[in-house]
């Protein structure tokens, strides 16, 4: 249709110069044909743009499937260094994150990657982001234990470190807790209020199987945002204040297993393994299904 139309408009405009300079008895048609003929190129030149910005998708701040096979050089280690390791249930193409800790751990609590703000990536305060991301916690993780068995998959975290006049806790968590869920938690809402519910939801842990989340956030401690889907159904959406307002640079993304618990407990013969795949990040521009994870098969997103 547009390669018909653009056809269309430059034979039309061929023919009005064609009257223009040939019709010399028609001079009273000469200044008539010549504005019909740029009006109608300027609606082309209208219509072509439109299509263009339309075809023109802004592409994410980061996209990350680690299908090179090695830890990406935009990430960091923290603790334990995530293993990047070819699977056949990978959430998008072959390879995954694997984050484990286990009683031989060198750092017994923390086997995470981090996008570090000393690579000028920080979620800014007051700015939005769209984040997609698959995470999937091991078989392992339904041995019955003894003792209080929690974890943060993924976390937002601050430069408390900066800041070591004030409490220290992260805005954004989502963690595998010690009652076999996984919970969407906002610590900073403990500093507000003492005894106010630091978790905006539970789900079901799945054990085994890819969950897809995708989280539209912007933290601000008056008009923050949270908005999370779980494989599809939305089951946080806040408005308010989100964030330690003295952390002025912003938060830092973190994701792999983090168990607090380990630093005192030397737990037998144990294993937690968590796996991540298909990370996109977005600014404001960016939309659920730009950064949602996407069918294996069909490219597209299976939710929305």
């Amino acid at each position: 249709m547009h390669y018909f139309k653009e056809k269309i408009g430059f034979s039309i405009f061929t023919y009005c110069i064609y009257l223009r300079r040939n019709c010399v008895k028609m001079k009273v048609y000469n200044l008539f044909f010549t504005q019909i003929a740029f009006i109608f190129l300027i609606f082309l030149c209208s219509c072509n743009g439109k299509l263009k910005r339309k075809e023109i998708q802004k592409p994410n701040l980061i996209e990350e499937g680690f299908e090179s096979g090695t830890f990406p050089p935009l990430f960091k280690v923290s603790g334990n260094a995530p293993e990047i390791v070819k699977v056949s249930d990978a959430r998008e193409g072959n390879y995954v994150m694997r984050s484990e800790l286990n009683q031989s751990s060198e750092i017994p609590h923390r086997t995470e990657a981090a996008i570090p703000p000393d690579k000028n990536f920080y979620f800014e305060v007051g700015k939005e982001y769209w984040v997609g991301i698959s995470i999937k916690l091991g078989e392992e993780f339904k041995d019955s234990v003894d003792w209080n068995d929690q974890g943060m998959t993924l976390q937002w975290h601050y430069k408390s470190e900066r800041h070591p006049e004030v409490i220290g806790k992260q805005p954004l968590v989502i963690r595998y807790t010690d009652d076999g869920k996984v919970g969407v938690q906002c610590e900073v809402f403990v500093i507000q209020e003492p005894r106010k519910e630091v978790y905006m939801a539970y789900a079901e842990p799945d054990y085994g199987q890819w969950v897809d989340w995708v989280i539209h956030l912007k933290f601000d401690n008056t008009n923050g945002i949270f908005d999370v889907w779980r494989n599809g159904e939305q089951i946080v959406d806040f408005e308010g204040d989100n964030h330690q307002m003295e952390m002025i640079e912003g938060t830092y993304m973190k994701f792999g297993l983090y168990s607090s618990q380990y630093k005192r407990l030397k737990p037998g013969n144990f294993s937690r393994v968590v796996y991540h795949d298909a990370l996109r990040i977005a600014d404001s521009t960016g939309s659920y299904k730009l950064v949602a994870p996407k069918d294996r098969d069909t490219g597209i997103d299976n939710f929305k």
